[in-house]
């Protein structure tokens, strides 16, 4: 006897049934880190297509679709990340990084004694970037755990 399509589908996880608002408590406290998440070469992924620079999408992310597309804008939108830039991984995740998905991180924060090296360094990836908006000193900062950031807004970067 053939198999159907209907009969063909994994059955569907019993944590999909729980309400919406319980879920997205689950992820808050799974996804959500109290301090930035660096992006260092550290967490490159090596691919058949080459090597992904950045930071790993949590594993929760990769459990199913459904899963997925209620995790995205958690992960990116609730986390800082910090990038120096002067080592250029943190650019380079940036540009890989889907468009989707980088629209819903809404900055990223450069350490303030980097700032100068981390915007030249921006410059000199005139190839993936189209325009940053370069600063002396960065226009917001702030201070987590003791260390100072200067928070350099997605919005003032345009990539190609």
């Amino acid at each position: 006897m053939a198999k159907t399509k209907e009969s063909q589908k994994a059955p569907r996880s019993p944590f999909l049934n729980l309400p919406a608002e319980i879920r997205n408590i689950i992820y808050d406290l799974v996804l959500v880190k109290a301090k930035p998440i660096s992006v260092t070469d550290s967490q490159s992924v090596h691919t058949p297509a080459g090597i992904k620079r950045g930071v790993r999408q949590p594993n929760l992310l990769r459990v199913c679709r459904a899963i997925r597309a209620e995790t995205l804008s958690v992960f990116y939108s609730g986390n800082n990340f910090t990038i120096g830039l002067s080592d250029y991984y943190g650019i380079d995740w940036l540009q890989d990084m889907r468009s989707s998905n980088r629209a819903l991180v809404k900055s990223v924060l450069i350490p303030v004694e980097v700032w100068q090296s981390a915007m030249q360094c921006a410059y000199e990836r005139a190839g993936c970037i189209r325009r940053v908006v370069q600063r002396d000193e960065p226009a917001n900062t702030e201070t987590i755990d003791g260390k100072v950031y200067g928070v350099l807004p997605l919005s003032s970067i345009q990539f190609d």
